[in-house]
């Protein structure tokens, strides 16, 4: 994949990200407005049982109000989105390892860094220490374009999205 695939793939699921958002914001509303009518409701009806039939009302409907959905094309790229990252957090750091080394020597630190901080900082392997020293005292974050990390993340397997998050700009 090349960086406009990447790009155009990161903002197919970034605009899915933002659009569920939006949608769990309608829902809340609309939730919180149910809880009230039913609410409200509960109260007049105690009071309808309290009332003389006389002075009965009639009670106003308690609406269930339609609940948004996540569109199924947008549910898909965010489930592919979280399987691919499950199926990441499963690999075994020699594995990370092994497919880092077979990247171009100039990102091999860069990508080392990103990789132990995401997925292997918790396992106790000490395979990344050397990359990552040379990161600190190279500063070779400086030196390497955008880009080429983004490409070679995604050529890890990392998901389009997320390689264009992970690496700042």
């Amino acid at each position: 994949m090349n960086i406009t695939e990447i790009e155009a793939a990161a903002e197919i699921v970034r605009n899915a990200r933002k659009e569920r958002y939006t949608i769990i914001k309608k829902n809340t509303a609309i939730r919180d407005e149910n809880r009230k009518r039913i609410e409200r409701n509960r109260k007049l009806q105690h009071k309808r049982i309290d009332s003389k039939p006389s002075e009965q009302k009639l009670l106003p409907k308690a609406e269930k109000l339609l609940v948004h959905t996540i569109p199924n094309k947008l549910a898909a790229s965010l489930r592919r989105e979280i399987k691919a990252h499950q199926a990441l957090k499963q690999r075994h750091p020699v594995d990370w390892y092994q497919r880092i080394m077979e990247l171009p020597t100039h990102l091999q630190d860069r990508i080392a860094c990103y990789v132990w901080w995401d997925y292997c900082f918790d396992s106790g392997s000490v395979l990344y220490e050397k990359h990552i020293q040379r990161d600190l005292e190279k500063k070779s974050y400086k030196r390497t374009n955008r880009n080429e990390i983004i490409e070679a993340l995604v050529q890890l397997g990392y998901t389009p999205y997320a390689a264009s998050q992970r690496v700042s700009r």
